[in-house]
């Protein structure tokens, strides 16, 4: 399915009628969530904190692995893609997602809602991430949302293409 770039507030996300469905978002490898939208789903998901706290106990994440936890029908999928001493590379990009596509469809998750990644933290172009989402999601048969313009409590609505520039 065609990827689609909204505006709006990923929380608001309305999911399909019934349909199991995932958010994703980039984060530390170290596993901390405070930072970004990693805060606001450390808030929201206080057992994806102390999952993700247990299994970064033995060891950070690794570039480009994907953390998955799950409440009910909904699934969290962490992106490792934030570390220190190490740039990521759009190559960690595309591995992610091919990762965290396969894991979805294994899953019988219809739907991933994602924030903008790439961004400053992570100093990827957003023109090339933003390519690579959208051959990720025109290749997978889910439906992947990419919230890249954040508007509190909006519903998702079409992007504004002048937020198209990179601003990592």
């Amino acid at each position: 399915m065609p990827t689609t770039f909204v505006k709006g507030d990923i929380f608001e996300d309305p999911g399909q009628g019934g349909g199991r469905r995932a958010f994703a978002f980039a984060a530390s490898t170290s596993g901390a969530l405070d930072a970004g939208i990693g805060v606001a789903f450390a808030k929201r998901h206080p057992g994806l904190v102390d999952a993700l706290r247990e299994r970064t106990t033995a060891g950070e994440l690794a570039m480009s692995e994907v953390f998955t936890w799950q409440d009910g029908d909904t699934f969290v999928f962490v992106l490792g893609l934030l570390r220190k001493t190490k740039p990521a590379k759009i190559s960690n990009v595309t591995e992610s997602l091919t990762t965290m596509l396969a894991r979805a469809k294994e899953l019988e998750v219809t739907r991933i809602a994602l924030p903008r990644i790439g961004g400053a933290k992570t100093e990827l172009d957003w023109t090339r991430v933003k390519r690579v989402l959208a051959e990720a999601g025109a290749a997978s048969p889910l439906d992947l949302v990419v919230y890249q313009q954040f508007v509190r409590g909006a519903p998702a609505a079409p992007a504004d293409p002048a937020n198209d520039a990179d601003e990592g």
